[in-house]
């Protein structure tokens, strides 16, 4: 969106007045610094920016100059593409669970070729993983949400205990 968008000013200003194509990128992206809030929002981190600091950086070095005109755009674009990342950021967080839905089993374990059991407690044995089998019954597992530090101290206690 910002390249096309930007594309559109650059086709529209006078040719006398266009910038260098490599200064309108550079113009672009000093745009996009600002001061941001971070927010945490559904388990990820999200940037709303609030002052754009690269507008201003471009505008003093620039300001009194006829170039501000032929740049202000582009600056104004890169800060605004901040919005745009947020807003993509929001549209990918709500997409996200139609796409890997988090009570399919399916979302986690989607590539079984690679799959295998690690022995985790000295006193586990070699286990071989029957990757057809777990392919055929993938289906019907259900998730579940385990406390694995109890697990563990229940099998340290069996064992503390001679079981």
């Amino acid at each position: 969106m910002i390249f096309y968008w930007g594309w559109r000013i650059f086709r529209g200003q006078d040719k006398e007045e266009r910038p260098r194509l490599w200064k309108i990128i550079i113009t672009v992206w000093v745009g996009l610094f600002s001061f941001s809030f971070h927010i945490p929002f559904a388990g990820e981190l999200l940037s709303l920016a609030v002052l754009p600091l690269g507008v201003w950086l471009l505008f003093i070095l620039l300001k009194g100059k006829e170039r501000w005109k032929a740049y202000r755009k582009y600056a104004w674009i890169g800060f605004t593409g901040n919005y745009i990342f947020l807003l993509t950021a929001l549209l990918a967080i709500g997409l996200s669970e139609v796409f890997y839905p988090k009570d399919k089993v399916e979302t986690f374990l989607a590539d079984i070729e690679s799959a295998d059991i690690l022995t985790t407690h000295p006193s586990g044995g070699k286990v071989i993983l029957n990757k057809g089998k777990l392919e055929e019954e993938l289906h019907t597992f259900v998730l579940a949400r385990s406390d694995v530090i109890q697990w563990f101290e229940e099998i340290r206690e069996q064992q503390c205990n001679g079981h």
